[in-house]
């Protein structure tokens, strides 16, 4: 009688076993199982992109005919490289195409009115991306 039940407790341990490895194994019609082989693909899968697209930053300033201002984009004393640099109005104000060591450009005041200085970002450096524009809109009374 031990004999039958641990006869018995080992084709259950067995078939549990099977059922484990692949559950078409462990099937009464096929008792001795079949073997499954799947080709994986070699494409690789297709990578997420975690750069962002350029975008426009603008930046509001008021101030008098007689005060000097200089302009450029900066966060934490980091000042990308950057191209373009025009002025909607030249009769208004004018900016340098050349800027100071850091990045700096000098804004010349004409005569009073609305103006818009505008640059475009060189070359991708940590939190600027090729392409961002950068804008003051200037109010000057």
């Amino acid at each position: 009688m031990e004999k039958i039940l641990r006869l018995n407790l080992a084709i259950l341990f067995l078939l549990f076993a099977m059922m484990l490895v692949s559950p078409s194994a462990a099937s009464l019609k096929n008792p001795a199982g079949s073997i499954t082989v799947e080709a994986k693909s070699k494409k690789k899968p297709a990578k997420k992109s975690t750069t962002r697209k350029p975008v426009t930053r603008t930046n509001y300033i008021t101030m008098k005919k007689k005060e000097k201002l200089w302009v450029g984009p900066s966060v934490a004393a980091m000042h990308p490289e950057t191209k373009d640099w025009k002025s909607s109005n030249s009769k208004i104000a004018t900016v340098s195409t050349k800027g100071d060591e850091e990045g700096f450009h000098k804004v010349t005041v004409k005569k009073k009115g609305t103006v818009t200085i505008s640059c475009t970002v060189k070359k991708t450096l940590r939190g600027w991306i090729k392409g961002d524009v950068h804008k003051w809109v200037i109010t000057i009374k």
